[in-house]
């Protein structure tokens, strides 16, 4: 069983940098929603990154982006699924 799948029904207090990590895929997925996109190019996700005070080794290039862009459907649906299908998704 995974942790998630344990603690279903249980109201969860998390880490700081946990609730950081959350805050920032529900912003990443909402730069896709809408009529405008926020991510157009790599300046943006740049300053998406610095807002976000993520670190680590980055690419800087459109490879780099066309992975994040990808990703953000990926994110939303965790948003969408019902709870045990949104466990799965994230434990993979």
């Amino acid at each position: 069983m995974t942790l998630a799948r344990a603690a279903k029904g249980v109201k969860l207090l998390f880490a700081h940098d946990t609730e950081v990590a959350l805050a920032a895929a529900a912003a990443l997925v909402n730069t896709g929603r809408g009529d405008h996109e926020l991510l157009p190019d790599l300046a943006a996700l740049d300053q998406f990154v610095l807002d976000w005070g993520w670190t680590g080794e980055r690419t800087h290039d459109q490879a780099e982006l066309a992975a994040v862009l990808a990703l953000r459907p990926r994110l939303e649906r965790v948003w969408e699924l019902a709870e045990d299908d949104a466990a799965d998704l994230v434990n993979a």
